[in-house]
């Protein structure tokens, strides 16, 4: 788990291309995650709801015990914060970036986990040995695009997650698909139908963000004593 500052500095250093050059985020970056946060934590949750969406969070798993207490960011999380800026890039309503994230959490923390199980060794030693691998995974260029992995949707909201049996009629595809082939079998399923489609490649994202957070530093909450 890391700290906030942690998630916004990685977050940060992988929208500016790994070039490392300050020690946090700046305030723009900095805003823009904790407005993500605070839409997803008014939004609230429905323990009754026939939902399963309206039941979780889309950037933290449980809120922390306690007035006060700090929240801790997995990578799944770290993750989500980013495609979550993306989003407000391309000018998505917040919360509907929210909602979005929320339904898709399942299937996104399953690829995340997949990813970094995928790559751990080989990030781990470019953390201790650098080199090539290293500036690859700072420019988010360290998975080749044969192995890309790519988070699709006709449209960002919770009705963009596909998650019943078909749809109109055709059984249906995951909003998460890996390769050109699964790729393009996706823009021919449902781009053709709703005319329009987002797509952000986050194989490269997870791998970045993994590095980025492993060299994140730890800023403390508070005044120095």
């Amino acid at each position: 788990m890391y700290r906030r500052n942690q998630a916004e500095w990685a977050i940060w250093h992988l929208l500016d291309r790994g070039k490392l050059t300050s020690d946090s985020a700046p305030a723009s970056v900095v805003h823009t995650i904790r407005r993500l946060i605070d839409v997803d934590r008014k939004v609230g949750t429905e323990s009754r709801t026939p939902h399963p969406w309206e039941k979780r969070h889309a950037f933290i798993d449980e809120l922390p015990p306690g007035r006060g207490a700090e929240v801790g960011y997995s990578l799944e999380n770290v993750v989500a914060l980013w495609l979550g800026v993306q989003f407000l890039t391309l000018g998505v309503p917040q919360a509907e970036i929210v909602r979005f994230l929320r339904a898709l959490k399942p299937e996104l923390n399953d690829a995340v986990r997949r990813l970094h199980q995928d790559y751990s060794a080989r990030i781990k030693v470019a953390l201790t040995t650098g080199g090539d691998a290293a500036a690859k995974l700072r420019q988010s260029e360290f998975i080749p695009a044969a192995s890309h992995v790519y988070l699709l949707t006709p449209t960002v909201d919770h009705h963009g997650v596909i998650t019943a049996a078909k749809h109109r009629g055709r059984p249906t595809l995951s909003n998460i698909r890996r390769g050109r082939d699964e790729l393009l079998e996706f823009v021919e399923t449902y781009a053709s139908q709703d005319k329009r489609l987002v797509v952000l490649e986050i194989a490269n994202a997870v791998t970045s963000l993994a590095y980025l957070l492993a060299r994140a530093p730890v800023i403390k909450r508070g005044r120095p004593a």
